[in-house]
């Protein structure tokens, strides 16, 4: 599998990865940091993926648009709402 369906599927699951996770699965796959950040710039994700920024203007990690499904027959109502609260604002988590 490549190195873009890896990042956008963990997106898609999550709706919320930092940059450390970013740089986790790159290393795992023998990829190289800059390959997985650049995958998910903007120019090549178009509006499915926003970046999302500290105080200092740093990448702190990357949040997925493009669509929020979760399989509600595995998890239970409170880790639904968990993850949907964490996708709507990551902050919090």
């Amino acid at each position: 599998m490549s190195l873009k369906n890896l990042l956008y599927g963990e997106l898609q699951l999550k709706g919320y990865i930092t940059l450390d996770q970013v740089h986790a699965i790159a290393h795992r796959e023998g990829k190289k940091e800059s390959n997985a950040e650049r995958t998910l710039r903007p120019s090549n994700s178009g509006t499915k993926v926003e970046t999302v920024y500290d105080d200092k203007k740093q990448v702190k990690g990357y949040k997925w648009l493009g669509g929020f499904q979760i399989d509600e027959s595995i998890y239970c109502e409170s880790e639904i709402k968990r993850r949907k609260d964490a996708y709507i604002n990551p902050k919090l988590f």
